[in-house]
């Protein structure tokens, strides 16, 4: 796996302890890259309805490609933006896990799994 390769070195153990409590302790994270014009498009989407959302750029992060590389063990996807809500992992912006930011946003999901996850108020404006 190349983005094993890119990560070098580290503690695998320690590295996906620390994401698997990154997905928890939030109710919205999306770990992500500044580069990418799907995080940039999922991270509006999320944002426009006025939701409390923790981010994790890989490309910021000191380890964030062995961040990256467990995250591949956890979800089965290389690609970015990863999303969970809930703990539960619901997709990038078009596509995984449960469909995927912009089509569960297009079926009214979306705002329910945010109301549920406590990552938004419903009636709340911003």
């Amino acid at each position: 796996m190349m983005t094993k390769l890119q990560a070098g070195s580290y503690n695998e153990i320690e590295v996906k302890a620390k994401v698997e409590r990154m997905i928890k302790m939030k109710p919205v994270v999306m770990f992500a890259t500044t580069t990418c014009p799907f995080c940039e498009k999922a991270r509006k989407e999320i944002r426009s309805m006025g939701a409390v959302m923790s981010e994790f750029d890989f490309d910021e992060e000191a380890d964030g490609m062995a961040m990256k590389a467990e995250l591949i063990k956890i979800t089965g996807q290389s690609s970015v933006p990863q999303v969970f809500i809930g703990g539960k992992f619901v997709g990038g912006c078009n596509d995984g896990g449960m469909g995927g930011v912009v089509p569960l946003k297009k079926s009214g999901k979306l705002e329910e799994l945010l109301i549920k996850s406590g990552a938004l108020v419903k009636g709340a404006t911003i």
